[in-house]
């Protein structure tokens, strides 16, 4: 009489090479699931910075002095129109944008002569630091 199917080691060696093939993904599966995380929060960070940039272009006033510095939040950013809101990408449904700010400073001025008659003398160097508050993540920048 023939018997139909599979022998239980037949199924045993399956099972196993299945499982090294399980053991094998997950961490790799896990490490690129936490780098497309790291990947969405630094371009949240770069959004956050042009918006800022296109705020001051807005509001000159606000420029700050050689060796001072402005704060903008994130949420003056969103409730202007400069940036979208930004959902956290570790838990659905959570904005970042409460607690997230951009300190906006101005280290030197350079006075050159090409720039004496568009700039009215002055080369500003703005510099645009991110501080990014989500569930689990926080920016360097941040005090």
């Amino acid at each position: 009489m023939k018997n139909k199917g599979f022998t239980m080691v037949e199924l045993l060696a399956v099972i196993v090479i299945l499982g090294i093939l399980v053991a094998l993904a997950v961490p790799s599966l896990q490490g690129v699931l936490k780098k497309t995380k790291d990947n969405a929060y630094k371009n949240f960070e770069d959004n956050m910075e042009d918006a800022a940039n296109n705020y001051l272009l807005s509001h000159f006033e606000k420029i700050p002095g050689v060796g001072s510095e402005v704060t903008v939040s994130a949420e003056t950013l969103v409730e202007e129109g400069f940036l979208e809101t930004m959902e956290d990408p570790e838990r659905q449904g959570t904005l970042c944008d409460k607690n997230s700010y951009v300190i906006i400073s101005q280290n030197k001025v350079v006075v050159t002569e090409q720039d004496s008659s568009t700039h009215d003398g002055y080369n500003k160097d703005i510099v645009y630091q991110s501080c990014l508050v989500c569930s689990k993540y926080k920016s360097k920048a941040c005090r």
